[in-house]
């Protein structure tokens, strides 16, 4: 019975490595390269023991950090570097696995696809087992590829650079379990995700209080101490986790029918026979799709952009004798380390919200593909005025989350230094990125309108040779005016760009929409 249970396993193992490689690739590609970056950036700010003991001094002052990471208790440059990638390592191995996790599950039971899976010859646990094993596989992907690249770059001890890498992908392996329970639990994959990411989010709690629980993941990547006394069991502690939660998983599996869940959606199946008010127009279905998550987006970038702007205080006595960071000021424009973070911290978050607008971009694609779009198009809607609807959300959306990313961020460093000006400067530079978040989307919006199936695929490219291209001119590989091609350019904090840029890439984004509407309204519906 046992074996009947997992019949199939290796086929869909096959299958879904194939389906996702390149997601899985990246996966495994930033699980590794992070701790790496922290190794030679950590390296050039921190080249002495001394300058490492005043960093340690400050991190461990800094109530934000201490809730985060805890104290440094090594301060060789290896301890260190553990020290600050150890939660980054975890999150990225475990959120990638929760949302592998969920969408291989779950969200293949919303589609309607698991049950034409289910009628082949695969065992009732095989699809869930197949997905963990995909997800424990690459984790350990990430822990050779760790162990290797801190060995033969930045030249750390392998069996310390060993640990830190298994124990990143053991965490990585127990919360990817946690998805596949949330989503037996879960009606909807985004109630799954919901509950998963919400869960560790609340496992910070008791760090806040100032108790560090060895049983909470964000303790897991301090257990081990890699370079320091080296504990080889403290991989055992997620791993023990994650055959629990696994377990627990293929039990509710076990007793559940296809496509229900324990707990209901928040929406639940039945409602009201008419629609209120709210829902009276494509723009309040619109904002009805996208909504929840926008509010979601908007409260996790609010949350940690006031921690980097009170983060950033601390910086002015830590790396005030530093060589780098006078260069860097130089660049930057910035009075101090705290500004230059801030500004550095500003544009990575302009460009996960780039990201971002993607994802609200691309939402009529989703709406057509499911034949919503077609239900609604039936009625006395016109086809402008539904695209209408997500276009104006495609732009509102970015620019919301961009202010309430330089508003959080700004008046947190304004509270923190004592100072009014950090406040209007963070909502200066968030505005500046706008045009550049609209043209992404623009884009991706005009190549729905052109050829709707290739509009995922060339938006998440555009993105991503964008984001490539600074990069490469960062590291002098390629030249200015190449750089200049991309709309990032025109908000990266070095770069003074031209007045006209931000007109220029307004008018750019209207052309891209004029196209994404007439080509809409001249061509048929994929359903």
């Amino acid at each position: 019975m046992r074996g009947a249970a997992l019949a199939g396993t290796g086929a869909l193992v096959r299958f879904l490595a194939r389906r996702d490689r390149a997601g899985l690739a990246a996966w495994a590609a930033l699980g590794a390269g992070l701790p790496v970056f922290n190794a030679y950036s950590l390296g050039a700010l921190l080249p002495t023991p001394e300058a490492r003991e005043v960093f340690a001094a400050g991190s461990d002052g800094n109530p934000v950090v201490a809730v985060l990471l805890g104290p440094i208790s090594d301060t060789s440059l290896e301890g260190v570097v553990a020290w600050r990638s150890g939660l980054q390592s975890l999150l990225v191995t475990g959120v990638a696995g929760i949302v592998f996790t969920v969408r291989h599950t779950r969200a293949e039971e919303d589609a309607g696809r698991r049950e034409a899976v289910a009628a082949c010859a695969v065992g009732r646990h095989a699809p869930l087992t197949a997905v963990l094993a995909v997800t424990a596989a690459v984790n350990l992907a990430v822990a050779a590829l760790t162990a290797a690249a801190l060995a033969l770059g930045p030249g750390f001890p392998f069996g310390g650079s060993l640990l830190f890498g298994l124990t990143a992908a053991a965490g990585g392996t127990a919360l990817a379990a946690a998805g596949a329970l949330a989503a037996q639990l879960a009606q909807t994959a985004a109630l799954a995700r919901t509950l998963a990411i919400g869960a560790l989010a609340a496992s910070l709690g008791p760090f806040v209080a100032g108790a560090r629980p060895w049983p909470l993941p964000a303790e897991w990547p301090r257990l081990a101490r890699p370079y320091a006394d080296a504990r080889w069991w403290a991989p055992l502690v997620p791993l023990a986790a994650a055959a629990i939660l696994a377990a627990a998983a293929c039990a509710v599996s076990a007793r559940r029918d296809l496509g229900s869940g324990l707990l209901p959606d928040r929406a639940g199946t039945t409602g009201p026979a008419a629609a209120t008010p709210r829902l009276s127009g494509p723009l309040a279905l619109a904002w009805r799709t996208s909504g929840e998550r926008l509010v979601s987006w908007a409260a996790a970038l609010a949350v940690v952009g006031a921690a980097v702007g009170a983060v950033s205080v601390t910086l002015d006595a830590t790396f005030a004798e530093s060589d780098l960071i006078r260069r860097l000021l130089g660049r930057l424009a910035a009075q101090s380390p705290g500004d230059a973070l801030l500004a550095i911290f500003t544009y990575v978050f302009c460009l996960v919200i780039a990201a971002l607008s993607v994802v609200v971009a691309l939402t009529p694609l989703a709406e057509e593909e499911r034949g919503h779009a077609g239900a609604v198009l039936a009625a006395a809607v016109s086809r402008p005025r539904w695209l209408a609807a997500h276009l104006l959300l495609s732009l509102a959306a970015p620019a919301a989350l961009l202010a309430v990313t330089g508003l959080a961020s700004g008046l947190a460093a304004a509270l923190a230094t004592g100072r009014a000006a950090p406040l209007p400067a963070q909502l200066a530079a968030t505005a500046h990125f706008i045009p550049a978040a609209w043209t992404v989307a623009a884009v991706a919006l005009a190549v729905y309108g052109l050829r709707p199936r290739l509009a995922a695929p060339a938006a998440w490219a555009f993105l991503a040779v964008s984001a490539l291209a600074i990069a490469l001119w960062e590291a002098a590989v390629i030249p200015r005016a190449a750089f200049l091609l991309t709309p990032f350019a025109y908000a990266h904090p070095t770069i003074t760009p031209a007045p006209a840029a931000p007109l220029a890439l307004t008018l750019l984004t209207a052309l891209l929409l004029a196209v994404a509407t007439t080509s809409f309204t001249r061509r048929d519906l994929l359903t």
